[in-house]
């Protein structure tokens, strides 16, 4: 893992469609413009971003944000040929291993049809504190 550089930004972009298109186009309809357009302005405006990599090549990434009692994953996304290795399993726990350090809870959100991540996060402690209409949001307490 290392931080994501502007450099990467196409790469990680790729990394989005092929991991979140079957969720955005199920809910919304994927349109890829503005999804480009979009992942561009917030990885501009993201200043945590760390590049989840094979051989220095971004096959995932993670981006939050630290704040005084909680860290906020603001997205963590894994290539679909890389999903279901045990990555993002190993990511949480060195991030649950921070938060207990730190006393900060970590909170994030996900999509009420993504049942796979959703069973991650409980599997590794994280309980639903909340919904949206599209999202649960949920929150690991060290």
């Amino acid at each position: 893992m290392r931080p994501a550089v502007g450099g990467d930004v196409e790469a990680l972009f790729s990394i989005h469609r092929s991991a979140m298109h079957e969720y955005v186009d199920r809910i919304w309809g994927w349109d890829d413009d503005w999804q480009q357009n979009q992942f561009f302005k917030d990885f501009n405006l993201l200043n945590h971003c760390l590049a989840i990599c094979k051989v220095d090549e971004p096959v995932g990434f993670v981006c939050f944000q630290s704040g005084p009692d909680a860290i906020l994953i603001r997205t963590i996304e894994l290539a679909k040929d890389y999903q279901g290795r045990g990555i993002a399993n190993a990511l949480f726990e060195q991030l649950i291993d921070v938060s207990e350090d730190s006393g900060k809870s970590i909170q994030l959100q996900v999509f009420k049809i993504n049942d796979r991540a959703r069973c991650l996060y409980e599997r590794l402690g994280f309980v639903v504190i909340g919904q949206t209409e599209y999202h649960y949001q949920m929150e690991f307490r060290a």
